[in-house]
């Protein structure tokens, strides 16, 4: 296990903002697919 202190925050961060952004991008996603199947569905 790496220590704390040597892993760089900004290397945190980036990889926490990243699992976030690909998180929502994939809810807005699927939320889009839907809109549109059931609007051109219709």
């Amino acid at each position: 296990m790496v220590a704390l202190e040597k892993f760089p925050a900004a290397l945190s961060l980036g990889v926490t903002f990243a699992i976030i952004a690909s998180g929502v991008i994939w809810s807005l996603i699927k939320t889009r697919g839907s809109q549109e199947a059931h609007s051109n569905g219709g």
